[in-house]
């Protein structure tokens, strides 16, 4: 991934020319997929790709622009200008930025997004993410949340009539994978919001799912 800044130009000169001056810069996140990653990398890029064109909203990260050409396959979206909420919580000193009315925003933010994809796209479109965790939500200026990752994400039919899903293969992180999910590999909307739940505790005790405490075997 790489942060870089882009020249804003007017609608009418969408294209930077000799003497032109840029209205402004917006900073953006490049997203470089590895071509060694072989036929799983180009199918995590064009998940990605067709997700992001299907959703539009305030805590989903926007799509900017993409390139695949020969082995280049690039996606080009927001920049999460306040950096990853697992900054925050693996982060002694950055923890203590997170008030508890940034918290509650985060949390709100999250929910809201989660939401939509389940309930409120276009065409009954559903989506489960199954990639819900602090690693994969990023914060704007304002303390928004927004999610960023969605190349393990999967449609769900609108005519699938338990509302659930049957894949190959577990996806996601394992301290956040529904245990139904992980045991019948059946997936649906609770799986996401099993996540989101372990994401509420990390957001409430100020520390990561992972963190080494919660280890039960310690004898701590």
């Amino acid at each position: 991934m790489y942060r870089a800044e882009l020249d804003l130009f007017g609608k009418e000169n969408p294209s930077s020319r000799e003497g032109e001056n840029p209205k402004g810069r917006k900073s953006v996140i490049i997203t470089r997929y590895s071509s060694i990653c072989g036929v799983y990398g180009e199918e995590n890029f064009f998940t990605e790709m067709e997700m992001l064109t299907a959703v539009k909203h305030d805590n989903i990260v926007s799509l900017l622009g993409c390139c695949f050409e020969a082995f280049e396959m690039i996606l080009i979206t927001d920049d999460l200008s306040y950096g990853y909420l697992v900054d925050y919580l693996e982060n002694v000193d950055k923890r203590g930025l997170l008030t508890w009315e940034i918290r509650l925003k985060i949390s709100d933010s999250v929910a809201c997004a989660l939401n939509y994809l389940h309930h409120e796209i276009e065409d009954q479109k559903v989506i489960i993410n199954r990639q819900i965790s602090s690693l994969n939500i990023g914060l704007d200026k304002e303390h928004g949340a927004k999610i960023f990752d969605f190349g393990l994400s999967i449609f769900l039919p609108p005519n699938q009539k338990d509302e659930a899903l049957y894949v190959d293969g577990i996806g996601g992180k394992e301290a956040y994978i529904d245990p139904e999910y992980k045991k019948t590999c059946r997936l649906k909307r609770e799986s996401d919001v099993y996540s989101f739940g372990v994401l509420l505790f990390e957001i409430l005790f100020g520390t990561t799912a992972s963190d080494p405490s919660y280890d039960m075997g310690t004898g701590g």
